[in-house]
């Protein structure tokens, strides 16, 4: 079964708000927590992956790296990507997307 762009952009919708919506409230509560706050961008991937297609997945795993990096890990408020928990999180998160997407929709 062919899915339409509409279904494709509110799947994305859907995951950017709610990259947004966990990034905003860790900010707001003041949990800088590298690992709850990776669990949680982890969780919005796997359910983004088995929810839709491979490529609003590897999106959104992108965007849950960019976030992590830039909003929880030192040094704050700057893209770094040369310290190895970067590389992990980028690692965990797009095997995540790959691993859980449906296997007839490698597209």
């Amino acid at each position: 079964m062919l899915r339409s762009r509409a279904k494709d952009a509110r799947d994305l919708a859907a995951a950017v708000a709610a990259v947004a919506l966990a990034t905003a409230v860790y900010r707001w509560l003041g949990i800088a927590n590298p690992t709850t706050v990776a669990l949680s961008y982890l969780l919005i991937v796997l359910i983004v992956a088995a929810m839709s297609r491979l490529r609003i997945a590897v999106a959104t795993s992108a965007l849950s790296v960019l976030c992590f990096n830039f909003f929880f890990l030192p040094p704050v408020g700057r893209f770094t990507i040369a310290d190895p928990q970067n590389w992990v999180a980028l690692f965990s998160f797009l095997t995540t997307a790959l691993v859980a997407s449906h296997p007839g929709d490698r597209q």
